[in-house]
């Protein structure tokens, strides 16, 4: 069984994602800096311990959070919120690149190493989906006197029916289930398809498209790799197996890709 170890920056964040990640694999579930141990971070090998384990004694490591100092910390309490910006940063870093530099398999390593920093925006999220076929709304961005930034789209927000398409390379996941099926064409295939084969080039394992429909049109509004509660436990479950099981090299996506949560998932 996989052995995956879970960043996050409280036990109360991303509650979701642990108990579905816990369907599928063995999780060690880590928020307190006290669990971790960073001895050694370079070029030529990290030494970095989980709960007294050498960290390459797990699969897979999933960041979704810096872990955060012990509210007993006596060193943490001493520094003035500069020092403790500073360290916490410096912290951070030498997490991250442990995770980057190690042998254990990085989930959404492309969020971590900067290989998906085009999604890092909205505008960027819309034209990268644009770019794979998915149609688009108009978007215009205002700023207001104050900074405040004002998005305006080309098409009624309120006559949208908004669902989420959740997909990895070999697993498609869509909430809520059959709400897409009368809207989906060939271009909406197509589109997936492409989405799946653009996964390795951005150095992600999956990636939650936020779709509505309007007058039987797709639009696509934005792309992350955030898994939402609605898809439920089983069905992020599905997509973490469908990663966690995943060969070297990846077969071509599937073309007719049902779209309804019913693609096969390993176990």
């Amino acid at each position: 069984m996989s052995r995956v170890i879970l960043f996050r920056s409280s036990p109360f964040q991303h509650e979701h994602v642990l108990r579905a990640l816990s369907l599928s694999s063995e999780v060690v579930d880590v928020h307190d800096r006290r669990d971790l141990g960073l001895s050694r971070v370079t070029l030529d090998g990290v030494e970095v311990t989980v709960r007294n384990q050498p960290m390459h004694q797990f699969s897979h490591a999933l960041l979704l959070g810096q872990p955060s100092p012990s509210p007993l910390s006596v060193a943490a309490s001493r520094l003035d919120p500069t020092e403790r910006e500073f360290e916490a940063n410096e912290w951070a870093a030498g997490l991250s690149s442990a995770l980057l530099l190690s042998r254990v398999k990085l989930f959404n390593r492309g969020a971590v190493s900067g290989a998906a920093a085009s999604l890092s925006t909205k505008p960027g999220q819309v034209a990268f989906l644009a770019k794979l076929g998915w149609r688009t709304p108009s978007l215009r961005l205002t700023r207001t006197g104050v900074g405040e930034e004002i998005r305006s789209y080309g098409c009624d927000l309120g006559t949208l029916r908004k669902l989420f398409l959740c997909i990895s390379k070999r697993y498609e996941l869509v909430y809520p289930p059959g709400e897409a099926w009368d809207a989906f064409s060939t271009r909406e295939l197509e589109a997936t398809r492409r989405t799946q084969e653009s996964l390795s080039s951005l150095q992600l394992d999956w990636l939650t498209i936020s779709l509505a429909i309007s007058a039987e049109r797709v639009f696509a509004f934005g792309a992350t790799t955030e898994l939402p509660p609605e898809l439920g436990d089983g069905g992020m479950a599905a997509i973490f197996s469908s990663c966690l099981c995943a060969p070297a090299t990846d077969p071509p996506p599937r073309t007719n890709a049902a779209l309804n949560g019913g693609g096969k998932a390993c176990s």
